[in-house]
């Protein structure tokens, strides 16, 4: 059958969460050259891998996790955002329609 991904903790799932939402916010987009550069379209769409492997985020990823079941379990982290919407088909994190337009 099919192996569970392991979920992250409370605490770091919280952290996870928030940095991302962080990262989404206006606040950040308005200065992170890098992070504009890699989103596509009026709600900054951007591959999960990208966002996954930012330093902040992936000290939380467990030891010897591959990256395909850390890119699943950090987007399971972010399944409570009022800010980001994740779309696990295609991969990918937007900001969901009602959080305005990118800066």
């Amino acid at each position: 059958g099919e192996v569970a991904v392991p979920s992250l903790g409370p605490s770091a799932a919280l952290a996870v969460l928030r940095q991302v939402e962080h990262y989404f916010s206006n606040e950040n987009l308005s200065k992170d050259e890098f992070l504009r550069g890699k989103m596509e379209g009026e709600r900054g769409t951007c591959p999960i891998s990208v966002i996954a492997g930012f330093q902040r985020v992936a000290a939380h990823r467990p030891h010897g996790l591959a990256a395909k079941e850390w890119e699943r379990m950090f987007a399971r982290a972010l399944a409570d955002s009022s800010l980001i919407e994740v779309d696990a088909v295609k991969g990918t994190l937007s900001r969901k329609a009602g959080a305005g337009p990118l800066p």
